[in-house]
């Protein structure tokens, strides 16, 4: 393929210039432009003169200017300015490109060229001022100098006086845009290998050695292979080095302080790692050997799905197209799941045959399965379309939103609450006949937030006559408010259980007459205790996602309230799944690579199901403005609410992960049946959670292990995101594709680690809470 095939000759015959020139009136003028060549053999988008040169051809009807200036070639910035000059319109402030004269109409006064040239000139100067004053990116000895040298241009225009000092002029000014252009392509355009290169080094190195040790290491042996000598090493090393640059730096042996401390800390740091990983290589062996027999098949699957996520960052055909493309993968691992549980096995010798489980339940999962799969499909209309998408004309979002979405909308939020209520009324943690701070937070308050969102949503998008000034803000500002107060005071006291203390109530008496215990009725009894941890995250889970539907719209939020019910489908069924394969109880500590892949999936494709793409024409702007507009105006504010609705998916499963220890225990206490044969369970099953305050430090460990998974697993792909920008950094689409996918990525990594952060602390917060609350209950008696 290339320019000298017959197809090629067939496009070109039907662009008929001469059709366009003969419909032209003397008004107008013809551009045409290529954007790039091609090599004889069709490549293109690489930096030889065949690929990067294309023919230019302007026509009036009307002459054009005629001077002495000409040019062999020009750039493509350079079409800037000179439409803006023939259009009669202001240079946009960020241009680079240099008036092209001869590509001007023709004028009876060289002083109307000359005025489109200077404004060219006092355009660029200006831009390069105001970028310098808010970075040290240029010299400013050479800045002097290129100010210098316009200050005597001023002064030598205002005394031309003939046209042919005036194309002297033009040509000195031209030579001094272009020293400008070239000063700034030294620092922007070319690419740094050396930093670059460190970069994806370094963070390769920290996701492998993190990944070895959280995946490698037992749970037993991770607390003493990190709280021990590697702590200290870390530091004693981090100190010294900070040390020896900074002697360094004194000494005046250093150019660049800041990006020496950087890599020698990124050294010293990757090479404390190799600490752990020598010390409990045998450990890390003898584990992964043993995890092979009993998930190979489904690690192995695992990996394969990963590989395709990542693989997809190289091809901007599949970034365009990545929404569908994490459908699938969500889809395979949701299935995966599935026939694991369906058919499972025990990885022990002595078991001949495979154990199936009964024939209800198998009935039961099917459906539930289906029914995922049902609204993962319901999500698909949600996607938002790109600009590279021509066929894409369905875009929900250039729509106006209709009373049949707010009512979808409001429904979905009104029937999360009441699914988190009755579960938690299941459960024990709430009741009827107590009404504690804890309660009243988690009965009430999301329902009065709920109409709120409504009123706000009806507000602004329904009511659009009716409405009085700001009152869509104050109804958002109320949401915050009282969000803010709940969350505060979930988050102070995060124990929601019901005790029955009183001696003298019927409930207790009758439960210690059947248990034979009449001389114990002091001993209260403890309502919630087997779900303390799940229960808080299921009120805290509920808070954010009506805190992320508001900013999401009565548009987006359906997909919102999806991901709800997906994920808990999913923790569901992956808990019957490890239920199953566990043999003894500290096996479940342990979150195989199934759960946290597809705990990966779900915010990064829901991402796209709430209407975003990883391109900045995309991003929900619209949403800096609830509960602002016209009442008060903080930039940290607007773009923390932006970030919330562009990545909301992300920080509501980075704060729930958690969940992925918790939720067996779960199961054990609420659905015994899922033990199966399994009989070592049952003696845990009525402690449910309280397995994980019994061995905290087992558990503390788990979560901490899945933290560093989950983080990873986001990581490997902003490092492929890194690594495919790098690839393509002369490809014509990396502007538009590739170097915004790496930048939502990486901002998406960011919500992440602080999301995971804080939902980790708030689980070591609870486990502090229920230590106090037992010792309290062992005082009363």
């Amino acid at each position: 393929m290339g320019p000298i095939i017959q197809k090629w000759k067939e496009n070109l015959q039907k662009l008929i210039v001469l059709l366009i020139v003969k419909s032209m009136d003397n008004e107008s003028i013809l551009f045409v432009i290529g954007d790039h060549g091609m090599t004889a053999t069709g490549d293109h988008g690489g930096e030889s003169m065949d690929e990067i040169q294309a023919a230019m051809f302007v026509y009036s009807k009307q002459p054009l200017s005629s001077t002495d200036i000409t040019k062999k070639s020009v750039k493509q910035v350079d079409l800037v300015p000179t439409l803006s000059a023939i259009l009669g319109v202001p240079v946009p402030f960020q241009n680079l490109g240099i008036l092209i004269q001869n590509a001007l109409p023709e004028t009876q006064c060289w002083c109307s060229s000359l005025f489109s040239l200077w404004n060219n000139v006092h355009q660029i100067l200006t831009y390069i001022k105001t970028y310098s004053e808010n970075s040290r990116t240029f010299d400013p000895d050479y800045l002097k100098l290129y100010f210098t040298e316009f200050d005597s241009l001023s002064e030598e225009m205002v005394s031309l006086n003939t046209f042919e000092k005036y194309e002297d002029f033009s040509r000195r000014v031209t030579d001094f845009l272009v020293k400008i252009r070239i000063l700034c392509e030294e620092v922007w355009i070319q690419f740094d290998a050396f930093s670059i290169s460190n970069g994806l080094t370094f963070f390769f190195l920290t996701i492998f050695f993190s990944f070895i040790i959280s995946d490698g290491i037992h749970l037993k042996h991770l607390p003493f292979a990190i709280e021990g000598s590697f702590t200290i090493v870390c530091l004693i090393s981090l100190l010294f080095s900070i040390f020896a640059v900074a002697v360094l730096s004194f000494s005046n042996l250093l150019s660049d302080f800041l990006y020496t401390s950087i890599f020698v800390a990124n050294v010293i740091s990757h090479l404390a790692f190799l600490l752990p990983i020598f010390q409990n290589w045998d450990v890390i062996s003898l584990n992964w050997y043993t995890r092979k027999k009993t998930y190979g098949i489904i690690n192995l699957i695992c990996r394969f799905i990963l590989i395709l996520n990542v693989s997809a960052m190289f091809s901007n055909s599949f970034i365009n197209e990545e929404s569908s493309v994490l459908l699938f993968l969500l889809v395979s691992a949701v299935t995966l799941a599935l026939l694991g549980v369906l058919v499972y096995y025990k990885p022990d010798q002595n078991l001949k045959k495979t154990d199936f489980i009964s024939y209800s339940t198998m009935i039961r999962l099917l459906l539930l399965i289906i029914g995922v799969l049902v609204l993962l499909r319901l999500s698909t209309p949600f996607w938002r379309c790109r600009v590279e998408q021509e066929w894409c004309l369905n875009d929900v979002a250039k729509k106006a939103t209709s009373k049949f979405n707010w009512t979808i909308s409001v429904f979905s939020l009104v029937f999360l609450t009441i699914l988190m209520k009755a579960w938690l009324k299941k459960c024990g943690n709430l009741s009827d006949f107590s009404y504690s701070v804890q309660e009243v937070i988690a009965k009430v308050f999301p329902s009065v937030i709920i109409v709120f969102v409504a009123g706000f949503w009806a507000f602004n998008n329904h009511l659009v006559g009716v409405k009085q000034p700001n009152t869509s803000s104050y109804l958002a500002l109320a949401v915050y408010v009282l969000t803010g107060l709940s969350l505060t005071i979930l988050i102070t006291r995060p124990i929601c259980v019901n005790v029955i203390l009183n001696v003298n109530n019927a409930v207790v008496n009758i439960f210690n007459k059947l248990k034979g215990n009449e001389d114990q009725g002091n001993v209260p009894i403890v309502c919630g205790l087997g779900t303390v941890y799940s229960a808080f995250y299921s009120i805290l889970g509920t808070f954010l996602t009506i805190l992320i539907g508001l900013l999401l719209g009565d548009t987006f939020t359906f997909p919102l309230f999806i991901m709800a019910i997906v994920a808990t489908a999913f923790l569901m069924i992956t808990s019957i799944l490890r239920i199953k394969m566990a043999n003894s109880l500290e096996e479940l500590f342990n979150v195989p690579t199934l759960v946290v892949l597809g705990w990966i999936l779900l915010p990064q494709y829901f991402f796209f199901a709430t209407g975003h793409q990883p391109a900045f024409p995309n991003i929900a702007w619209e949403s800096a403005f609830v509960g602002t507009s016209g009442l008060f105006s903080n930039n940290y504010i607007l773009g923390a609410l932006v970030i919330s609705n562009t990545f909301g998916t992300y920080l509501l499963a980075g704060i729930l992960l958690p969940l992925l220890v918790i939720a067996p225990f779960t199961l054990l206490v609420m659905m015994p049946s899922a033990c199966g044969k399994n009989k070592s369970f049952y003696v845990h099953c009525q402690k449910g959670e309280m397995n994980l305050f019994e061995r905290d430090r087992m558990a503390n460990g788990a979560v901490f292990v899945v933290c560093c998974k989950y983080i990873a697993g986001h990581a490997i792909k902003v490092f492929t995101a890194m690594l495919a920008a790098t690839i393509h950094c002369r490809h014509l689409m990396v502007w538009s594709i590739f170097a915004p996918k790496f930048i939502f990525e990486a901002l998406a990594l960011f919500v992440t680690i602080a999301s995971v952060l804080a939902g980790y602390l708030l689980y070591l917060k609870i486990s502090v809470e229920i230590e106090r609350f037992v010792s309290k209950l062992n005082k009363l008696n």
